[in-house]
């Protein structure tokens, strides 16, 4: 009986690639290579503890003089805020949060670098959403007793692109 069930195992493991490939241990997601800021959160809430770390890269922009696509800002001084977690980072950066699974909050930032401003915001995306993954990768997420939701299994977070503009006079 044991064997059958490693067997089975095996064979579903083989099946999923896709949206689990990449979620081991470790910090996933975007912005590898870029200096790293961990989010801390208020001493004075309590927080769930994270399933891993996860890291977006926050990136700022600004329009460019002719019109032409925007052109990137670095250094921009940012706040970010998602829950009760905060940080401060430098763009272009890379955020490293827990994944706190159905409880992530989305994350802003609220972006300054000389005269110009601006904020932006992600959700976070979780891979069962609209029917993603296939039946294979959601029974081994869990071993199945997560099928039905869309906001367990596998999450990222999308990264943050802050768009810098002066402020009207």
């Amino acid at each position: 009986m044991r064997g059958w069930m490693m067997a089975a195992t095996l064979a579903l493991a083989g099946c999923a690639g896709g949206d689990l490939a990449g979620f081991g241990p470790g910090v996933v997601g975007g912005g590898r290579g870029l200096p790293a800021t961990r989010a801390e959160a208020r001493p004075d809430l309590m927080t769930p503890p994270g399933r891993r770390d996860l890291g977006l890269a926050v990136r700022s922009f600004a329009a460019a003089e002719d019109g032409s696509a925007p052109v990137e800002i670095a250094g921009a001084a940012c706040r970010i805020t998602a829950g009760a977690f905060s940080a401060a980072l430098v763009t272009p950066g890379r955020l490293v949060i827990p994944d706190l699974g159905p409880d992530a909050p989305p994350v802003r930032a609220d972006c300054q670098s000389g005269e110009l401003r601006g904020a932006g915001a992600v959700a976070p995306a979780f891979a069962w959403a609209g029917g993603g993954g296939n039946p294979a990768q959601r029974i081994l997420w869990g071993l199945g007793w997560t099928y039905g939701y869309e906001k367990q299994g596998p999450m990222r977070y999308p990264n943050l692109g802050v768009v810098l503009s002066r402020p009207a006079p």
